[in-house]
């Protein structure tokens, strides 16, 4: 259904209009923004879709107040599927459960930005490791930042999903060439073997067994 939102949101080149006027009227010296339209392939544009919706709030909420104050529907028009595509939209930004589920997953920062906080991490880690500087022992690292990001996860409706992404990112690290990642990252002398636990596993003996083991 969220989707379903954002696709007719973005249709309907009146209410995109409305809304900049409203933005403009509200906060006449920032930069009015619009809905984006998610891309089926491009599972980052989500996020940064969902991000703009919840940035929008404010500006939708008073739209649609407004247009339920006037004598005619500048929001609900067009052919009778097309109106009934609208007051669907419409009751379901009018709910406050529909927000509360988006919302439940999202934090505020400083600058009072939403952000989705299970596609956060997962959209940083696609842009770090995909960059032209990334190496193996960036890989690594961005791992345990995503096992640590969804492993903190405490609301009990995020345990789910927190399971699952664990529980992958486990699968992925047993999978791989651990003994490379770990050299990688002890090799890199901004980090040595600061990121690991205090353990006998990662003492220097054993690290030095490691980096023998790949050198033969």
């Amino acid at each position: 259904m969220d989707i379903f939102i954002l696709h007719l949101l973005r249709s309907k080149t009146l209410v995109l209009g409305l809304l900049c006027h409203i933005q403009l009227r509200l906060k006449p010296e920032a930069t009015p923004l619009s809905v984006i339209r998610p891309i089926l392939t491009r599972w980052t544009s989500h996020y940064i879709a969902f991000r703009r919706l919840l940035q929008l709030h404010t500006s939708i909420q008073t739209l649609i107040e407004q247009d339920e104050g006037s004598d005619e529907s500048e929001i609900i028009t067009g052919t009778t599927a097309a109106k009934s595509k609208a007051i669907e939209m419409i009751a379901h930004l009018k709910d406050d459960s529909f927000w509360i589920a988006i919302k439940r997953y999202v934090f505020t920062d400083s600058t009072l930005v939403l952000i989705k906080s299970h596609l956060e991490p997962l959209a940083y880690a696609a842009n770090i490791t995909q960059s032209n500087s990334a190496r193996l022992d960036t890989v690594l690292l961005v791992f345990a930042l995503l096992y640590t990001r969804f492993d903190c996860l405490s609301n009990t409706a995020d345990t789910q999903v927190a399971r699952a992404a664990c529980t992958s990112i486990n699968n992925r690290w047993m999978a791989s060439n651990q003994d490379v990642f770990i050299a990688a990252v002890v090799l890199n002398l901004a980090h040595k073997a600061q990121p690991f636990v205090k353990s006998s596993w990662f003492s220097a003996g054993l690290l030095t067994v490691l980096m023998c083991r790949l050198w033969s």
